[in-house]
């Protein structure tokens, strides 16, 4: 084995090996990695962490609603529709929408309770009076 014909071709097999290992590794971390940022993932993270505060859960319900309410309002708007003008700008509408909602949900949330309660009737009472 004192050929160096024979020393460098083992020396890139063995090389190559472990190129091959080297792949197959990089490929499960690529794999890791796309799974812990689909957005299941994300949400399941941020919520189950032993750090979630009270604002964080909040902040999240209210861009879930957000992007809920924007999903909804480029369906009412728009519908299903192969126009890409109206597609364009139902997209718009709907990121828009759902950012106003999302940055402004507690602030809509009690503008909601206020109607609620004016739009229903209110019960009087026989040993109240009315003011």
């Amino acid at each position: 084995m004192s050929n160096p014909k024979e020393i460098l071709e083992l020396r890139i097999q063995a090389l190559e090996e472990q190129q091959k290992l080297e792949l197959v590794l990089i490929k499960e971390d690529i794999r890791s990695i796309f799974s812990s940022l689909s957005p299941f993932e994300i949400i399941k993270n941020a919520i189950s962490s032993e750090n979630t505060s009270e604002s964080l859960s909040s902040n999240l319900m209210g861009d879930v609603i957000g992007m809920s309410t924007g999903f909804i309002s480029k369906k009412l708007m728009f519908g299903t529709t192969s126009n890409p003008f109206k597609k364009v700008i139902g997209s718009i509408m709907q990121f828009a929408i759902g950012r106003f909602v999302a940055n402004n949900s507690e602030r809509l949330q009690a503008i909601g309770e206020v109607l609620i309660q004016k739009l229903t009737p209110t019960q009087v009472f026989k040993g109240e009076e009315e003011k």
